[in-house]
């Protein structure tokens, strides 16, 4: 057997190999870093800009799994992947070393203007919302745009005499440094493939997050790989040969994914090459990147293998897999194409569309959006139908509420519409009859979908949408709508959600044994994804109370003339509604502050307090298991209001596959103890 190139290898071993000032020579003493997330991407960055700076620099032990252990009581969701699990057992380790300060930034945007991951930009903030872990001194930096990046660094460090003239020369330095290394990466990539084409051997480029490089992470992936004659390359080595971008059929906004797609392109094109895509357990990211990187590669007559890992470590599937993946190989290619990309339109003016239909959310929204527009409609299906079609069309490690709006979609649509791509009409019911599509397709189709998904960020689902129902249909977000209200319809619109705002207050207000239920909107206000949620607690004897619907549109970003017309209303009702300004006053003096962005952020916070504040202390918190923010963001604003609120939360996940027994129970149980405190406060008094 010919000897093979591991460049996972290479790499690890330099990643984190860079001198490091003794304790006595660092004038601003020792400071951590956890080897984790990002930093198996920017640690070159990062640990030569702090030791520039004067600080010996202490990188947590390499990963484990009884250093997860350790930690695995610390962690504030159980559905997380397993990277960022693994974050609170280096923390651990560097708090049991004796390191107090530790550097932990967080990157919203990266240098090339794309979003990173939101349990990457996200988790330092949790971790100063965990009380069962929280180190004495969290540096972390909130940078929201590579342009602050000198500037956030400086006021992070600011308590060590850290001047902005020094950062900024430790930052040329570093990105000098980062430069260098990553240019070392791709001559070692160029020379593997040169090698490869000489010999006539085969590599596999192993695409994943920058993480996967870990050993605990990739299960030991490398080395069964070699054990089949086969190199191992990463995708930062080989983007170097190639130089035309993928041609992608969806929108993409994220680093990594980025970078995926452009080594399928490459590897696809290289006969030396095959490429294998690596991810994790409930990566809603990877959802629509899985599918994309399949497309790119087989456009070339390439095959696409993907592996899902995470906690288990067993890897004779994995030996399947790749046993599968080299008889595949040995078989003749046939060239696939890609479909057309679709052009995304500048304006959606709903009134040069023929017809326009509005996903249902919320149906009060929907309706009143739906009327604003004479060619609109609003797609009602029944919502179990719509959950089987969803799964059928889509990556189902993309959330709940992205599976239910697909199906729905695709549902309403497919009755008059049998010649939509969406529908597999090729699969089931044989090619359309010459002219039927043209017949039946109308000119212009417009899909609105709802506002929440705008700030949700791990989540793209207008390009999931369009993936399903394939070109020839546009796809919106309802803000991108509303641009085109008219002052009267804005108004009647506005009306009718603050009507139905107050109609539940009025419900609610002399109700006892009252159980609050916040989350994401659409699994608190549809019944189909919360599975009957609110008429449960009913049942149980308690009395729903969900926040004001209107608070979501606000916090999303509706445009302007909506957004007057939702306060003008809402100014109506004092008794009913806080402004926004309140929610997040009152976030931000909890310790939640204006950083938590993602999903519905520091408006979760918000509304919990709001609710403590109204004595209603028994709240669930429900959210969809694929949700990346619910488990960063919604999870660590839980554990602090459990601790300093006397707040009894309960957090509910809901997902196609959930278990609605384990749910009712849980629900039955809380609903039990509210019913219970009434008759506790009669004994005590």
């Amino acid at each position: 057997m010919q000897p093979t190139i591991d460049l996972f290898e290479w790499t690890l071993q330099r990643l984190f190999d860079w001198p490091t000032l003794r304790p006595e020579q660092a004038e601003r003493g020792i400071i951590g870093i956890p080897r984790v997330l990002n930093f198996y991407h920017d640690y070159p960055l990062w640990h030569t800009l702090l030791t520039e700076l004067g600080f010996s620099v202490v990188l947590s032990a390499a990963s484990s799994r009884q250093m997860y252990l350790k930690a695995a009581q610390t962690i504030l969701s159980e559905s997380a992947c397993y990277p960022a699990k693994l974050v609170n057992a280096h923390i651990l380790d560097l708090l049991q070393r004796g390191v107090e300060n530790v550097f932990f930034p967080t990157f919203e945007y990266t240098n090339d203007e794309r979003l990173n991951c939101s349990l990457l930009s996200n988790w330092p903030l949790t971790l100063k919302l965990n009380a069962r872990l929280r180190p004495p001194k969290l540096i972390a930096p909130y940078i929201a745009n590579p342009a602050e990046l000198a500037a956030q660094c400086q006021a992070a460090l600011a308590d060590f005499g850290v001047s902005a003239g020094e950062v900024t020369s430790a930052l040329e330095a570093a990105r000098q440094v980062q430069a260098d290394f990553y240019r070392q990466v791709r001559e070692e990539g160029a020379e593997a493939v040169a090698a490869l084409r000489q010999s006539g051997g085969r590599g596999v480029v192993v695409a994943g997050r920058p993480y996967h490089l870990d050993p605990e992470i990739n299960h030991g992936l490398p080395d069964v790989l070699r054990s089949f004659g086969l190199s191992v390359l990463t995708p930062e080595s080989i983007i170097g040969l190639g130089s035309a971008e993928p041609g992608l059929y969806v929108e993409n906004h994220w680093q990594y994914p980025a970078l995926v797609y452009r080594a399928a392109q490459i590897a696809a094109e290289q006969p030396e090459l095959e490429f294998l895509q690596t991810y994790s357990f409930g990566c809603g990211h990877d959802a629509l990147t899985c599918d994309q990187a399949r497309k790119i590669v087989e456009s070339a007559g390439g095959l696409y293998t993907s592996l899902k890992i995470d906690e288990m470590s067993d890897l004779a599937a994995t030996r399947i897999r790749m046993r599968s993946m080299l008889a595949a190989l040995d078989k003749q290619r046939r060239p696939a194409s890609l479909p057309p990309r679709p052009i995304w339109p500048e304006c959606y003016d709903p009134t040069h569309y023929d017809r326009v239909v509005v996903a249902n959310v919320y149906l009060p929204e929907s309706e009143a959006l739906a009327a604003s527009f004479a060619n609109a409609e609003v797609a009602c299906t029944d919502g179990e139908d719509a959950i089987l079609t969803g799964l059928a069309r889509i990556n189902n490690d993309a959330c709940y509420c992205a599976i239910y709006l697909v199906g729905q979609i695709l549902d309403y649509l497919s009755a008059g519409m049998p010649g939509l791509q969406g529908q597999g009409q090729e699969e089931s019911q044989g090619q359309p009859r010459q002219g039927q599509e043209e017949e039946q397709l109308p000119q212009r189709l417009l899909v609105v979908l709802p506002l929440y998904c705008v700030k949700c960020r791990a989540l793209d689902l207008r390009a999931i949408m369009q993936e399903a129902v394939g070109p020839g249909v546009d796809v919106a977000y309802a803000h991108e709508v509303m641009r085109f209200m008219d002052a009267e319809s804005a108004a009647q619109f506005a009306s009718s959600l603050v009507k139905a705002d107050v109609a539940r207050h009025r419900t609610n207000a002399d109700c006892a044994n009252q159980l609050g239920v916040v989350g994401n909107g659409p699994i608190v206000f549809n019944e189909t994804i919360n599975h009957g949620l609110l008429c449960e607690i009913a049942a149980e004897g308690c009395q729903p109370i969900c926040p004001n619907y209107t608070d979501y549109l606000l916090y999303h970003g509706v445009p302007g003339s909506v957004a007057a017309a939702l306060e003008q209303e809402r100014a109506n009702h004092p008794e009913v509604f806080r402004s926004l300004e309140d929610y997040r006053a009152a976030s931000e003096d909890f310790g939640v502050g204006a950083d938590y962005q993602n999903g519905c952020g520091w408006l979760y916070a918000g509304q919990v307090l709001d609710l403590s504040a109204k004595k209603v202390h028994n709240i669930i918190y429900a959210h969809s298991f694929g949700c990346l923010p619910a488990h960063t963001i919604g999870r660590g604003i839980i554990n602090k209001l459990r601790n300093q609120e006397a707040t009894n939360l309960v957090s509910i996940e809901f997902d196609p596959g959930s278990s609605r027994v384990n749910q009712s129970n849980r629900i039955r149980l809380l609903a039990s103890i509210v019913k219970s405190q009434p008759e506790r406060m009669e004994e005590q008094q």
